[in-house]
């Protein structure tokens, strides 16, 4: 029905703008994430230069553990993050896992106006991190516990960690709630690798540095 020009947004590998769709013959407001032209070629060719992928994945500490299987990971995710249908399917699962949380908000997305360079979610609005931080200190701490429960509820019982957790993907709301955006890069941690992600948040709870680093070894490699 309606379709702004103009960005409102930068999504790393796309733009996002703000549009109107009709959903049930009713007006919607909804975000428009379109892939950048050609932008798979140009992620494609940096992934293939190994230099380049080494150099990043050194940044994570690969070069203490498995550099190949980290640099598969890092290719896998990347690769991954170009497929916005996946996103939308994980978009879902992140909705039914936290379903019944009223803290934490997952924008619904519209598979009508979809694709696997396009996505479209509901249009989000709140306030930003730096908004949030100048809230009174009961409202910064319910706002850091649903942060908590966002994150590790999705790593320690969902089995998904969505590995794009940084302050421009949270909209933070009067209530109390928080709005969460951006599922395109998320890592699966196999059933095989679940009791090592347990046992750090166990050892992080008991400023146990070396049962930490245990886990993290066993984790990764």
């Amino acid at each position: 029905v309606e379709f702004d020009e103009t960005p409102i947004a930068s999504a790393s590998i796309g733009q996002v703008h703000r549009a109107v769709i009709q959903v049930d013959g009713k007006p919607r407001e909804v975000a428009v994430k379109i892939q950048h032209a050609n932008i798979r070629d140009a992620v494609e060719s940096d992934l293939s230069n190994f230099g380049m992928v080494e150099s990043f994945a050194s940044l994570l500490g690969a070069k203490r553990f498995d550099p190949k299987a980290m640099l598969d990971t890092v290719r896998a995710r990347f690769t991954e993050e170009l497929d916005y249908s996946l996103e939308a399917e994980r978009i879902a699962i992140f909705s039914r896992l936290h379903e019944g949380d009223a803290t934490i908000r997952i924008p619904k997305s519209f598979s009508s106006h979809s694709s696997s360079r396009i996505l479209t979610t509901e249009f989000v609005r709140g306030q930003s991190f730096e908004e949030a931080c100048a809230e009174s200190e009961a409202k910064r701490v319910a706002y850091a516990e649903t942060l908590w429960r966002f994150v590790f509820k999705g790593n320690l019982v969902g089995a998904m960690f969505n590995a794009d957790p940084h302050p421009g993907n949270y909209f933070f709301h009067e209530d109390g709630a928080v709005t969460f955006v951006d599922f395109g890069c998320v890592q699966v941690i196999s059933e095989a690798k679940r009791p090592f992600a347990r046992a750090i948040h166990r050892a992080a709870i008991e400023r146990d540095e070396a049962a930490f680093y245990a886990g993290v070894s066993g984790l990764i490699d």
